[in-house]
């Protein structure tokens, strides 16, 4: 991942595209930290915290996608909106309860995502295979809704929710892979 980033700006991906995939993996990274934490003693601030590093992967997903097929400024617009109002999603849910802004925040995202996979790619946007990057949030969110089944259902051996977390890991190899995509295509001219 480091070697495929650190060739980027050699290729035809533009630095708005670039910048949008090293937040993408700085909030993955975030996320696997937040998450840990979570997990060693989960409360509802833990769960906040927990949330809000999911926030810097959607943002850096988001941008990539829009700036692969709408514009750069659009990409960077929408980041820079995912980096806002997320942690005042969380925030609202923190003091009030109520989750819909989160929903919104993350489904809408998962949406906007298939909407612009739907628009033609621009030249020098990544390649990222976006309905395998839907899929697998598709199936992670799935486990993590059967938690309790997958757990029983392998007698206790492992739960819905410990899958989830496995599966969306996977979801930064079809951005790992056009990366890699890139960095083999010959450098411009």
């Amino acid at each position: 991942m480091a070697l495929a980033m650190s060739r980027c700006k050699l290729q035809a991906v533009s630095r708005s595209q670039c910048r949008m995939a090293l937040l993408f993996f700085a909030g993955l990274l975030l996320t696997a930290a937040c998450s840990a934490w979570y997990h060693l003693g989960p409360s509802d601030a833990g769960r906040a915290v927990d949330r809000c590093g999911m926030v810097l992967a959607f943002a850096g997903l988001l941008g990539l996608s829009a700036g692969g097929h709408v514009s750069a400024r659009a990409g960077t617009w929408l980041a820079a909106g995912v980096l806002l109002l997320g942690p005042l999603s969380v925030a609202v849910w923190s003091v009030t309860g109520n989750v819909m802004a989160w929903l919104v925040l993350q489904f809408g995202g998962m949406g906007l995502i298939v909407w612009f996979a739907c628009l033609k790619r621009h030249s020098g946007a990544l390649p990222v295979h976006w309905g395998l990057v839907i899929l697998v949030y598709a199936v992670a969110k799935w486990l993590e809704l059967a938690d309790h089944d997958i757990y029983a259902l392998t007698g206790h051996g492992i739960s819905g929710h410990s899958l989830k977390h496995i599966v969306a890991s996977c979801a930064a190899w079809p951005v790992v892979a056009a990366l890699i995509h890139q960095r083999k295509l010959p450098a411009p001219v």
